[in-house]
């Protein structure tokens, strides 16, 4: 008998977190695209979204081949080019291309040759962001191609009908569980959190797992996550921003050393990463913040130029450089801040530029060059710009620690700036306001 009131199930396949836009180079905040326009379109259209990483889609071939195979609709988000994606795409394309749809920016649509599927082209800025009239436009678009297909979904011969209930159930549990982990992000919930992780380890380890970690990292729950990575089946914890999101939280539990093997490890393997190079930046300036040590100040400096010889348009390890490049002091130090800062502002600027929702690290990266170009009227005007963003207290405490070193270190060179302990006070307060 046919289950009544239940909404179909949309299998999305869709990048997690930021990753980088195999033409441009440039990192694309692919979360952002989901809960801004794919989301809401899926809503509209009345269907329930299970939502695949596309890291995890190469994990458990069998398994999420299943679920991609048995939902009634499927959406797949093609642009970083996966081949796990494109293969789980193109089996499904082969028998259901008229309950498949696919998205891409322009240009990665090329990759469907010989793919009877319909495809929605978006438009990314000069950013690689959604503008906001964009994002209206493809949010539109979707629900509309979205409510389409399920307008002319064909009820009798679907595969829910066909499905036995067990499998049924597991379908349904899978929809449930990935809801309850986004709500228990969203209410802040680390207990909840935690409730369904162990649920899921002693049940079944799927893909679900990877979202109470990136859910345990977005909250900060530093502990909680590295305990979970422990209990993370050896295929996840292979997994590249697995294991770089294990040893941010491993260098924030104070274990330095082992941040270190992993993230080098990571790149003995990988090859040059921007965002792992500045990792291990983030390491070494932890243990020289705790030391005091030249040795780690250097190798923290060190690292972080490399992460952003790596990639010139990722500001991260850029503006972590010049501000401890300035902080050093000495001549060589500061020649080589100046040469580097018109290079990480360019990156910045091109990263938000023409974009109308800038993000946390975007206002708080502006609000820390301008302190180090000495710009009291940017620097607060930015200050209200990271207080509007509702950051994380991890985040802004980041950020704080940032500024107070190149405070402290102008202030033993005889530089006083009461302006910037104003704006260290007001960011202090809004972390425990």
């Amino acid at each position: 008998m046919p289950m009544l009131l239940r909404k179909p199930v949309c299998f999305v396949l869709t990048p997690f977190g930021t990753k980088i836009h195999p033409d441009t180079g440039i990192s694309v905040d692919f979360d952002e695209i989901y809960e801004g326009t794919v989301r809401p379109a899926l809503h509209n259209a009345g269907m329930d979204p299970l939502r695949i990483d596309q890291a995890v889609a190469s994990l458990k071939e069998a398994s999420v081949k299943d679920g991609v195979m048995r939902a009634e609709f499927a959406l797949a988000d093609i642009t970083t080019r996966d081949p796990a994606i494109l293969f789980l795409l193109g089996a499904r394309a082969e028998r259901m291309p008229s309950t498949t749809l696919v998205l891409a920016t322009r240009g990665s649509e090329t990759q469907l040759a010989g793919l009877s599927v319909r495809v929605l082209v978006y438009e990314l800025d000069e950013g690689n962001r959604l503008s906001h009239r964009e994002s209206l436009r493809l949010r539109k678009a979707l629900s509309a191609a979205l409510s389409e297909m399920r307008g002319s979904f064909n009820e009798e011969a679907s595969r829910w009908d066909g499905m036995s209930p067990d499998a049924q159930e597991r379908s349904v549990r899978g929809v449930e569980v990935a809801q309850a982990i986004e709500a228990a992000g969203y209410k802040r919930d680390p207990a909840e959190l935690k409730r369904l992780a162990t649920d899921l380890l002693q049940s079944h380890p799927d893909s679900p797992l990877l979202n109470v970690f990136q859910a345990y990292g977005n909250l900060g729950e530093w502990q909680q996550l590295a305990e979970l990575f422990e209990a993370l089946p050896p295929e996840m914890q292979k997994l590249p921003r697995v294991r770089q999101q294990a040893a941010l939280a491993l260098n924030r539990l104070q274990q330095h050393d082992k941040a270190v093997a992993m993230l080098s490890e990571l790149i003995r393997e990988q090859g040059p990463d921007s965002e792992t190079l500045g990792l291990l930046g983030r390491v070494y300036k932890d243990l020289w913040f705790k030391s005091k040590d030249p040795a780690s100040l250097d190798q923290a400096i060190g690292w972080y130029v490399k992460g952003f010889d790596a990639n010139r348009k990722d500001a991260y390890p850029g503006i972590n450089a010049v501000t401890l490049l300035e902080i050093r002091g000495d001549a060589d130090s500061r020649q080589a801040k100046e040469r580097l800062l018109p290079f990480v502002m360019a990156a910045v600027q091109d990263q938000i530029k023409q974009s109308r929702r800038p993000n946390f690290w975007d206002y708080a990266t502006l609000l820390e060059l301008a302190v180090l170009a000495g710009d009291e009227s940017q620097a607060r005007s930015f200050l209200g710009a990271v207080r509007g963003a509702n950051p994380e207290s991890w985040q802004t405490e980041t950020t704080c620690n940032n500024l107070e070193l190149i405070r402290d270190a102008r202030a033993q060179r005889g530089e006083m700036q009461p302006w910037l302990d104003q704006i260290l006070l007001e960011l202090r307060t809004s972390v425990y306001a």
